[in-house]
């Protein structure tokens, strides 16, 4: 962030163990997005330098586990790839500069994975130096156990490495207890699989058996459409504050920013939707669909319009990246806020003792959603979060259609009524 508004250039840019992956290590996702090792944020760096320039990292490395070292050399080739230098895995420092390096490793018996006119000891290592692609970059990840490729801000997770596919691997438990980042990534995702896990759990058992009373009696279709319904808008809501709120604090520069910006923004605009629904209520099957287009649409192209805005205004001062922040956000939630009182006027009119029932079930999705949300965003990525969420709203505004379909004789001002009521 800083250095997205800095105009000097550094003969000397310098990381040196500046993190650890202490809290991965213990399990935790929370804030565990990290806009320093992304390739956007190296670009950045590489651009900041003077033409002799050096940029130098410093992470842990040890002989029984490959991967952070992987994905630092992975990332920094895909960074270089990025900027179009030649070569960039064997482009060589001065020989002077070498050959002191060289002199000053053997005195001190370091281990020299890379140096430029020398092949790598390391098979792994060796084949990321001569990848010439992004592409070969992740055909080599995708054969390693670890995840190696290199990071983005759209999947900024340099510390999780983790891929789900390893946990059907037979060595899974002896990877385990080894040193490194395996046997934290490991125990984040067990935790995260069992606190969603619980959260359905502790749903059903306090908000769905309590009200399931409230579906006897009623159509089943009606109680088909209105639960997925209100399940849709639960969930898409949710995925997409998940994508804010881990998009926008790279771009803002600290968590703090994106929380609150975000949640304002988001209760703001959300707000001002619903009071807009009521006089402008989606009333017919094609103002559903028409809503879920227009909200899907922006839901989809959030990711590409952001990345957009993000790299024109990333110098500018933060009051500037928070309205802009704000004016991104606007959109999305003055559509989202009028999923909920048009979906409640439609069940209200179809049976008046759903009510509760929806409610619970808006906040179930919401609860599950959340938790399902950062490992999706990790796993495939923040862009997919959002897409994820537009694919939801395209659900509701087809329950909404049959649920609107059992109700032939609604008009408008029936509606209006309603949402008032």
């Amino acid at each position: 962030s800083w250095f997205s508004r800095t105009t000097r250039s550094f003969d000397i840019i310098q990381m040196s163990l500046i993190d650890t992956w202490a809290a991965t290590g213990a399990g935790a996702f929370t804030l565990s997005e990290n806009g320093l090792y992304t390739v956007e944020g190296w670009r950045m760096f590489l651009r900041r330098l003077t033409a002799p320039g050096v940029f130098t990292v410093s992470r842990w490395y040890s002989s029984g586990d490959f991967s952070e070292t992987g994905r630092m050399i992975s990332l920094a080739m895909a960074s270089l790839l990025a900027e179009n230098a030649p070569e960039p895995g064997r482009e060589p420092l001065s020989a002077a500069a070498v050959e002191a390096l060289r002199r000053w490793t053997q005195d001190k018996g370091f281990q020299v994975l890379a140096m430029p006119g020398a092949a790598s000891p390391s098979g792994p290592i060796e084949r990321l130096l001569e990848a010439d692609s992004a592409s070969g970059l992740d055909a080599i990840s995708a054969t390693s156990f670890l995840d190696i490729s290199a990071p983005t801000d759209s999947r900024p997770f340099f510390f999780n490495q983790l891929k789900l596919s390893s946990l059907l691997d037979p060595g899974l438990a002896e990877r385990a207890w080894q040193p490194g980042v395996f046997g934290g990534n490991l125990v984040a995702t067990v935790t995260l699989a069992s606190l969603v896990l619980i959260s359905l759990l502790l749903v059903v058992a306090v908000i769905l058996v309590p009200l399931r009373s409230a579906l006897s009696n009623v159509d089943g279709t009606t109680v088909f459409a209105a639960t997925t319904y209100f399940a849709m808008i639960g969930a898409g809501f949710m995925l997409a504050e998940i994508g804010l709120l881990q998009r926008l604090g790279i771009f803002l520069g600290h968590p703090v920013y994106g929380l609150s910006v975000v949640l304002f923004g988001l209760i703001v605009s959300t707000g001002i939707g619903s009071l807009v629904s009521e006089r402008h209520p989606l009333f017919s099957t094609a103002r559903l669909v028409a809503w879920a287009a227009v909200l899907g649409g922006y839901l989809v192209l959030l990711p590409w319009l952001g990345a957009a805005l993000f790299e024109r205004f990333e110098h500018v001062g933060v009051g500037f990246r928070q309205a802009l922040c704000v004016a991104l956000i606007f959109p999305a939630g003055l559509l989202m806020g009028f999923g909920f009182p048009t979906g409640l006027t439609l069940a209200r009119r179809a049976d008046g003792g759903l009510g509760p029932w929806l409610w619970g079930i808006n906040g179930a999705a919401g609860v599950l959603a959340s938790g399902i949300a950062v490992l999706l965003s990790i796993q495939l990525g923040i862009d997919v979060v959002f897409y994820i969420a537009a694919a939801c709203y395209l659900v509701t505004a087809a329950a909404g259609c049959v649920l609107h379909s059992s109700l032939p004789t609604m008009t408008a001002g029936a509606i209006k009524a309603g949402a008032r009521t």
